[in-house]
């Protein structure tokens, strides 16, 4: 996807780079909630003067935490901005720490998106927790925060004429600025790395000794029960209602 989109914004769409793209963003979509199967084939077109001249455009097929919690991206940034991002961390605080790694001093963090939290997410705070936690544990300085009051639609217009699914799919995005601030230091920054890592593992060996525990634990048990002889079975017809009792 990445890839994808690399060459589509750098104009290496097609044999003519001066062309027309068409799109097909709802090609690969599964196939339930359609009201019209056909126009799963439509295309979406897109001129070679609405591409951003000059654009550089990197991306990391990688973990954003082990990615950018380098100790040579600390304060590299004036602003960063992220887009229907933060609800899909598993660990919460590593997102946000390694945003204020990678903000110079005084820098900007913009976001916009849900909170429609990672399944396996380890924390799932309300919109004002979270900003609790951006204040308080990471000291940024909150210029904007506020929610939408109508729903965004999610991937494509739902005022059509003609609506494309029994589904509808919108958000209420949270939308914030943050100044980061406060007295940690750069050293804190380029530390980063070698804290999270460390915290992961201490966090993975600590699962690996609570699921030790439980299977001790229910072979101990086990045990007991070959020790404790037969348990009458309820379905065998030879067991009678004293011996159940």
């Amino acid at each position: 996807m990445a890839v994808a989109a690399s060459a589509f914004f750098e104009g290496r769409v097609g044999n003519d780079p001066s062309a027309p793209a068409v799109l097909y963003p709802f090609l690969s979509d599964p196939n339930s909630n359609e009201i019209s199967a056909p126009r799963r084939l439509d295309g979406v077109l897109v001129h070679p003067a609405k591409y951003v001249p000059d654009i550089r455009l990197s991306y990391f097929v990688a973990d954003f935490v082990t990615a950018y919690a380098r100790p040579e991206r600390a304060s590299s940034f004036a602003v960063v901005t992220t887009c229907f991002f933060i609800d899909t961390a598993k660990n919460l605080y590593e997102y946000i720490a390694i945003v204020r790694h990678l903000l110079l001093p005084g820098g900007i963090w913009v976001n916009v998106g849900p909170l429609q939290w990672h399944a396996g997410a380890m924390l799932t705070p309300g919109t004002d927790e979270l900003k609790m936690i951006l204040e308080e544990e990471f000291e940024f300085e909150v210029k904007e925060w506020s929610v939408d009051e109508n729903a965004v639609d999610y991937r494509y217009d739902e005022m059509e004429k003609e609506p494309r699914y029994t589904r509808y799919e919108g958000y209420r995005p949270l939308r914030f600025v943050l100044q980061k601030g406060g007295n940690k230091t750069k050293d804190d920054d380029e530390n980063l790395l070698g804290r999270i890592m460390q915290l992961r593992k201490e966090e993975e060996e600590a699962k690996n000794q609570m699921k030790e525990e439980e299977d001790a634990e229910g072979e101990k048990l086990t045990n007991q029960n070959d020790e404790g002889g037969h348990f009458p079975d309820y379905y065998d017809s030879n067991v009678t209602i004293e011996e159940i009792e």
